[in-house]
């Protein structure tokens, strides 16, 4: 069983092998799938775009990034059957091995250069801990926080320049509850894994750019960046 990672897809339009989907339980997008319209029917075009390339059947669980704006995070005219809202939202799903996996979510970003959707590192804090709230811990049963602000750390939230943007309140949230993993975006040149604590951390990178990650529901909960096709359409 596998779940495919994305972030950063910023209105391209990812493209997928045949048969890349066996298997595949479910697509976690970790923020920033439009170019941040205010136009809800142009957001529903970007977002069916990506829902084009996924079967129907496999669910879509995302957050909104910093370049969008609060008109999608949560159900909105013309969003794809299958898409399913996260932000601020704790979402169980059973998994066709009996076992069920947690999802916590929680979208936009640290005040930066793109501050459609923001959030104070207080607000990160008490947002997320309200949603783990809702969790029994430590939990025995996968659970994996899907942020679009990455926490701070060594190689996930590393700009250009050096400096690190990443959020110390969602690193001491990992590091309290100890998720199993992690999944965040928005620093498209720090792609990469990291451990923190227990917590195995992805920023699958820049979807827009050819990269995604996959997690494996095996033994080992193997991890694995790939890469993917993708192209910019015309808006219509």
């Amino acid at each position: 069983m596998k779940f495919l990672l994305l972030a950063d897809i910023e209105g391209y339009t990812p493209e997928f092998d045949e048969n890349f989907f066996i298997d595949m339980e479910f697509v976690v997008i970790a923020g920033d799938i439009s170019i941040g319209a205010k136009n809800v029917e142009r957001n529903a075009k970007f977002y069916q775009r990506i829902r084009d390339k996924i079967p129907s059947q496999i669910p879509v669980y995302y957050v909104p990034g910093n370049r969008e704006y609060e008109n999608v995070a949560s159900e909105f005219e013309g969003i794809p059957e299958n898409f399913h809202p996260l932000h601020n939202r704790v979402i169980s799903v059973g998994c066709s091995n009996g076992e069920n996996v947690h999802l916590v979510g929680f979208g936009g970003a640290l005040p930066g250069i793109f501050n459609n959707f923001v959030f104070t590192e207080d607000e990160f804090k008490n947002g997320l801990e309200n949603l783990f709230g809702c969790l029994n811990f430590p939990s025995k049963e996968m659970v994996i926080l899907v942020v679009h602000n990455p926490p701070y750390s060594e190689m996930l939230d590393k700009i250009f320049s050096g400096e690190h943007i990443g959020s110390h309140s969602i690193r001491e949230i990992i590091e309290k509850y100890n998720p199993t993993y992690c999944v965040c975006g928005h620093v498209h040149e720090s792609q990469g894994i990291e451990i923190i604590g227990t917590t195995k951390c992805v920023n699958p990178g820049a979807s827009k750019q050819g990269n995604a990650a996959i997690l494996s529901l095996d033994s080992e909960l193997n991890t694995k960046i790939i890469s993917i096709e993708a192209h910019r359409l015309k808006s219509k």
